[in-house]
């Protein structure tokens, strides 16, 4: 069986979950106590403290 790992974006909802789920990720690993704290993320750039990625998605346009 092959690997495969779909990276398509469906909607602006899809979106702010992957945001989420990445701003998530040192956390999780123990890198950081929260998503701000992690100098390489853009959640603290936005002033994101809420476990949303709303910002982001709503600048797309």
């Amino acid at each position: 069986m092959r690997d495969y790992f779909d990276r398509y974006i469906r909607d602006e909802r899809h979106l702010a979950a992957v945001i989420a789920y990445i701003h998530g990720n040192p956390v999780k690993a123990g890198l950081a106590l929260n998503e701000q704290e992690w100098v390489h993320s853009s959640a603290r750039l936005h002033g994101k403290d809420n476990g949303s990625a709303d910002v982001l998605v709503g600048n797309l346009e």
